[in-house]
């Protein structure tokens, strides 16, 4: 879901009908789980932008964060987006942060933020405001556009990564350390100061590192500790002594290739994530970048392994030629590495298949963990995991 476009408004309802604690359409009590923010809260929030609240809508889409619509009395258009439960202070210092370096040093039009709260104390949510832009979904146009009309976009699109990945200077992000974005010292709800941040720990509590091979054990342990306690996964067991023996001779296996020079990366690059203007005409343009809560620098890979999907006709269908080539072609043109010349790129995906598998997001939180379907995506991931770790000689 777009966090500051327009589009199709037809996911919009009254947030008066709001049911916060309905599962999510994976049957889980995700992240929006009992989360909300009334109006009147709303209504005081931007009574501190000098607006009057008028219309106030819940989007149904998005799956990590509840977003509401707001409009005001003085004719403007806001999105307030509330943190979904899994995730405190990080995520939203995180979003805060890369919009600011992405508008900054990259000139990547992105919505401009007005009002945030990474603590959660005033409204019991955390929550950003930003303008509502202009622009269609990319997901909302993509299969009915035709071949020429892809291949301009994903160049447009392959320009604006290009702009992110080479124009920030190394003294704001050092690339020797993995994690996301955190403010120093006390910045909540600050626009003054932005700049004065680190790379910190992930969304999920872990890190930073200066290492690939740290950052792949942190994450491995800590499924790990996530497969003993999750009934649902009772089948991974018996694989989890493999595990560990990777684990154990993770820093001696010359196999498993470490690095120490990581990039800035949006981490969800996904086609509702950007928008477009003019999407019907001769010449539609990407409008804005969205959804900047996952960016933080990352190995090289993590920005082609999350969400990229606007390389392919449909979502049945694997990566095109033509749109694959024409984007490799811009990146690697502007000095970025892509699948082709990341060194190791084949053995970081299955381990990122690994570490994604051996307990997957979708299958903690579960509300009929005992159905088929659940039972199935188990399965399916254990498969996984094991056709993986023989891969690895494991």
């Amino acid at each position: 879901m777009s966090d500051a476009g327009g589009g199709d408004d037809n996911h919009l309802q009254d947030a008066t009908t709001l049911d916060p604690f309905a599962l999510d359409e994976l049957d889980r009590q995700g992240p929006k789980y009992g989360i909300l923010l009334p109006r009147s809260h709303a209504a005081t929030i931007l009574s501190r932008l000098s607006q009057t609240l008028h219309q106030y809508l819940v989007s149904t889409l998005g799956y990590n964060n509840r977003l509401y619509y707001a409009s005001t009395e003085q004719h403007q258009q806001y999105v307030i987006k509330i943190c979904g439960r899994y995730w405190k202070h990080v995520k939203t210092e995180t979003e805060v942060i890369g919009l600011w370096i992405a508008s900054r040093y990259a000139g990547i039009p992105v919505p401009r933020v007005l009002a945030w709260d990474a603590s959660g104390q005033e409204f019991g949510v955390e929550y950003v405001v930003m303008d509502r832009l202009e622009g269609v979904p990319l997901s909302e146009m993509w299969k009915a556009a035709s071949l020429d009309t892809k291949l301009l976009l994903v160049a447009q699109i392959a320009h604006l990564v290009v702009r992110y990945k080479t124009c920030v200077p190394d003294d704001v992000l050092p690339r020797g350390t993995i994690g996301n974005f955190a403010f120093r010292g006390d910045k909540c709800g600050s626009l003054g100061g932005i700049e004065d941040f680190e790379i910190g720990a992930t969304l999920e509590g872990l890190g930073p590192w200066c290492s690939y091979k740290a950052f792949l054990r942190s994450q491995l342990e800590a499924k790990l500790q996530g497969v003993r306690t999750l009934p649902l996964m009772t089948g991974m067991l018996e694989v989890l002594p493999r595990i560990e023996r990777l684990l154990q001779n993770l820093d001696e296996d010359a196999g498993i290739v470490d690095s120490d020079d990581f990039v800035f990366t949006h981490g969800d690059l996904h086609s509702k994530n950007l928008l477009v203007t003019s999407p019907t005409s001769s010449s539609p343009q990407i409008s804005a970048v969205l959804d900047w809560e996952w960016s933080g620098m990352f190995p090289a890979e993590e920005e082609f392994l999350a969400a990229i999907d606007f390389l392919s006709c449909d979502k049945d269908s694997g990566n095109h030629p033509e749109l694959e080539s024409k984007f490799f072609s811009i990146l690697e043109t502007g000095r970025v590495q892509t699948p082709r010349t990341i060194p190791h790129f084949e053995q970081r995906k299955a381990l990122c298949d690994l570490r994604e598998n051996l307990l997957p997001w979708y299958l903690t939180d579960h509300g009929s963990p005992n159905s088929p379907e659940a039972l199935q995506s188990a399965q399916e991931a254990k498969r996984t995991v094991v056709a993986v770790l023989e891969q690895l000689n494991y």
